[in-house]
């Protein structure tokens, strides 16, 4: 049997970026968690009834106030993270010329992580195991 699931992706919003920590665990900045609180309470997302987050610190600071309005445990669940970069810190213009590589050629890891297609292949399969649930 087909499911009709709705999938309402949310990017997280802006990040407070630390050279010490990988990106995975950036915190979201305080203006983006008071945008999250405001936008949690849309009626646009008032049937949904799962929240999935990947296992990093800032997709998990942007579900939570969704999954709270909703009254909604949120499930962290592996393959939802963002592409996997290599451990380099990049400033906004070597990140910037980083994602443009990788979208523009997909099969790039010139910096040592994940290329997009192989981010675009876990992404998916993450997917279609939520949609088997």
């Amino acid at each position: 049997m087909t499911q009709n699931n709705t999938f309402y992706f949310l990017r997280h919003g802006e990040t407070i970026k630390d050279p010490l920590k990988p990106a995975l665990e950036w915190s979201l900045t305080t203006d983006t968690l008071a945008e999250l609180e405001q936008l949690s309470g849309s009626t646009v997302f008032a049937d949904v009834t799962a929240v999935y987050t990947s296992r990093e610190d800032k997709a998990i600071k942007t579900a939570l106030p969704f999954a709270a309005a909703l009254n909604i445990v949120p499930q962290v669940f592996q393959g939802l993270e963002e592409v996997t970069r290599g451990n380099k810190f990049l400033t906004d213009d070597e990140f910037e010329r980083l994602k443009r590589e990788k979208l523009e050629r997909r099969d790039s890891s010139a910096d040592g992580g994940e290329t997009a297609d192989e981010a675009l292949k876990r992404f998916i399969e993450a997917i279609e195991q939520i949609r088997a649930d």
